[in-house]
């Protein structure tokens, strides 16, 4: 009996899915509005005597070629697909959609032909090497996708009506706001929308790079803080930087908990934990700090849970002979053994390990978080 009425509950709340369905769709055609098209977005491959031929998948399935007649009467855009109809199009020609072009295709009812392709402005992201006020142009250095080849410098004119914002590195609600060209400088992280034909650039972000090191000083008077990191080529570098008095201070227990990270004040920047520093677009500010507790790495030499301590043998280069440090672990420290949350007594030590990644507080006196690994999982 009771299964039956299951059977039929479910065949009720079909039966009233498929009506609100209806309903929807009635409703659509009644304001004037047609009934959604199926979708599919990809790359182009081809795009020829009246067929277009894309490289699509979902999530991370691997892309596959995937054919589609197109309309006689195909409705080709430019623009954001992803904003319904009250976004902004411009029309383009088939001519606009070439090889390698990402587009979305409206297709028909039977999903075999593609009544409407909106192509999707190309996004470059990069460092800004140059403004030029007075030609308009802008120059960005994109990453290279391997180390062994060169960044790639891109010339871009900016259109006249094209948007371009800052976003002040604060990580506010109100971060982001309209600027002029002026406001530009080299060296900013930069994200672009450029023309199809990658000639033009339609909007700009710009955002302060990130620096990043181990405190070496900090003045709260004169806000000047000291980050000692590193050059490409290895050697040790310090950096000197102001931070602003609107800069917004962050502080990570690090317990790698989503409430880890909480607001912090400058008493809390301590010599010797790391920071990320936000830079404003000039470079000349920190508009935002991140500090945190530097991470160490070793092999287990004991942990002692009646004592509340831990005991590594600490990585070091070859040229330095190892050394073994004891920690003190905080109460509510965060312990995981490969992948499991565990307690400290139950960490063992054993001839080739475990592994652990241990995170310090601020002050570096206690551990907040240990993660183990076995040496098959490191």
């Amino acid at each position: 009996m009771k299964a039956t009425l299951l059977r039929q509950n479910r065949a009720g709340r079909c039966a009233l899915a498929m009506a609100l369905t209806l309903m929807s769709s009635s409703l659509l055609l009644a304001q004037g509005r047609e009934t959604p098209r199926a979708q599919v977005r990809g790359v182009v491959k081809s795009f020829e005597a009246g067929n277009i031929t894309l490289a699509a998948g979902i999530g991370r399935e691997a892309a596959t070629d995937r054919t589609f007649a197109v309309s006689p009467n195909v409705e080709i855009v430019v623009g954001n697909p992803f904003v319904g109809r009250s976004g902004l199009f411009q029309e383009a020609k088939a001519a606009d959609v070439t090889p390698g072009a990402t587009v979305v295709l409206s297709l028909s009812a039977d999903e075999k032909t593609a009544e409407a392709i909106i192509a999707e402005e190309p996004q470059v992201r990069g460092v800004l090497k140059q403004v030029d006020v007075t030609a308009r142009t802008l120059t960005i250095e994109t990453q290279a996708s391997r180390r062994d080849e060169p960044a790639e410098a891109m010339t871009f004119t900016i259109s006249d009506d094209a948007e371009l914002a800052i976003d002040d590195g604060r990580s506010k609600r109100f971060s982001i706001k309209e600027a002029k060209l002026t406001d530009f400088a080299p060296g900013a992280m930069v994200s672009a929308t450029v023309s199809l034909d990658r000639k033009t650039l339609r909007s700009l972000l710009a955002e302060g790079p990130l620096v990043s090191g181990a405190v070496k000083a900090y003045d709260p008077t004169s806000r000047t803080l000291t980050l000692t990191g590193r050059t490409r080529e290895g050697m040790e570098q310090d950096r000197v930087l102001v931070v602003a008095e609107e800069a917004t201070l962050l502080v990570d227990d690090g317990k790698g908990k989503r409430l880890s990270v909480k607001a912090g004040k400058p008493t809390d920047v301590a010599v010797g934990s790391n920071a990320t520093a936000r830079l404003s677009v000039d470079q000349s500010r920190v508009m935002q700090l991140r500090i945190e507790g530097p991470t160490v790495f070793g092999q287990l030499k004991s942990a002692d849970e009646a004592n509340q301590t831990i005991t590594i043998t600490l990585f070091r280069n070859r040229t330095e002979p190892p050394e073994e440090r004891t920690i003190k672990v905080a109460k509510d420290a965060r312990i995981t053994s490969d992948g499991t949350e565990a307690k400290l007594g139950q960490l063992k030590a054993a001839e080739n390990g475990p592994f652990v990644q241990i995170r310090l507080s601020l002050d570096q006196s206690t551990a907040q978080s240990i993660v183990s690994r076995s040496p098959d999982r490191r």
